[in-house]
C-alpha cells in the first residue's frame, strides 16, 4: 500500500486559488468550490503520514514505508529508497506524535 498526496497550491500558503476559471478555497480544513462542495483533498505527504499514524493507528515505520519505500518499489526504483541519505529504517522521529491530524468530518 502507498500514501498519495494531491497537494494543491493551498497546502502551505494561500487559502484560495483559481482553477479552470473557478476560485477554490480552504475553509475549516476543507477544500471547497464556490458553492461549498468538496473540490478535492487538502493533503500534503507529511499530513498523509500523520493521518496514517494518528488516525489509522499504523506504526511510524510502516507509514514512512507507505510514503517512501513502497512507491519507489512499485515503479522499480528501490535503489532510490533514501531520505536525506538514509533508508527508512534509519529515520528517528523526535517527539510523541507528528501532528494533531484527525479525520475529515463529513467527507
Amino acid at each position: 500500500m502507498i500514501l498519495v498526496s494531491d497537494a494543491m497550491p493551498t497546502v502551505g500558503d494561500p487559502d484560495r486559488f483559481d482553477l479552470y476559471g473557478e476560485t477554490l478555497r480552504v475553509e475549516g480544513g476543507r477544500f471547497l468550490n464556490r458553492v461549498g462542495m468538496f473540490a478535492g483533498a487538502h493533503l500534503d505527504m507529511p499530513g498523509a503520514v500523520a493521518c496514517a499514524v494518528n488516525v489509522v493507528g499504523l506504526p511510524m515505520e510502516e507509514a514512512l514505508r507507505m510514503a517512501v519505500a513502497n512507491p519507489l518499489e512499485g515503479i522499480g526504483l528501490e535503489d532510490k529508497n533514501a531520505i536525506i541519505g538514509s533508508g527508512v529504517d534509519e529515520i528517528i522521529v523526535v517527539g510523541e506524535k507528528i501532528s494533531d491530524a484527525r479525520p475529515l468530518r463529513g467527507a
